[in-house]
């Protein structure tokens, strides 16, 4: 059977792609956005016109899970790893202060279940990050099990907009959970050093977001404190 020439398609007017680049695209946008998923030539174009090649990394991302970070970092974001502090927390738990695999570099943040750290693995030379149980809850009913809980659902999941879990390690009454550093920082960080963050960037962000809530839920788990700083 002879084939069908293809039928021509309609292209969005320069204009259209200029304001659906800049955001300012209101009821069309969603048929802009359908029509760049398939034409490379009308990415190109809002690219150049945004000044910004983000368009076309956001195509290619349809065909892959992980999403690129934009070609020029934000201002205030962090992409090769930076200078370590020397001093480890003053309260480190004495548990991990000598310990033959880890060597604490600093405090990262606190939260209800615990205390995270960034630490060195000594025998694979490379960052990682260590949440380790607030020693004040190991006399709560439940609170062990409830960071074993967490600790074995974050195993479940494979996926490049979570960070890895890497192990366990009971230290004693101890309980650390080794996961993987993403360098760089959070986007709450982002948010307050940018102010108001462009349309594309912010996207960008968001997507990333929901594919991680996304593998996670078709994983079982759900995420209950979602936020920038998260």
């Amino acid at each position: 059977m002879a084939a069908r020439p293809a039928t021509p398609a309609t292209h969005p007017t320069p204009d259209a792609l200029q304001a659906f680049g800049q955001g300012q695209l209101d009821g069309a946008a969603d048929a802009v956005a359908k029509h760049l998923d398939s034409c490379a030539a009308c990415c190109r174009e809002v690219a150049a016109m945004s000044g910004d090649s983000f368009v076309d990394r956001l195509r290619a991302a349809h065909s892959d899970s992980s999403t690129p970070a934009p070609a020029q970092a934000p201002t205030g974001v962090s992409r090769g790893p930076g200078p370590a502090t020397p001093d480890a927390p003053l309260d480190l738990p004495p548990e991990l202060r000598n310990h033959p695999q880890y060597e604490v570099v600093r405090e990262l943040g606190r939260g209800g279940m615990g205390v995270v750290y960034l630490a060195t693995n000594k025998l694979m030379q490379r960052a990682e990050v260590l949440k380790v149980m607030n020693k004040a809850l190991l006399d709560q009913s439940g609170a062990s099990d409830r960071f074993l809980r967490e600790i074995r659902a974050a195993a479940k999941l494979n996926h490049p907009n979570i960070a890895t879990g890497y192990a366990a390690l009971q230290e004693g009454e101890l309980l650390v959970f080794a996961m993987e550093h993403v360098e760089g920082q959070d986007l709450a960080k982002v948010v307050k050093a940018r102010k108001r963050l462009p349309v594309m960037h912010a996207c960008h962000y968001a997507r990333q977001v929901a594919l991680g809530l996304q593998h996670a839920y078709e994983n079982g788990t759900v995420h209950r404190d979602i936020k920038p700083q998260n």
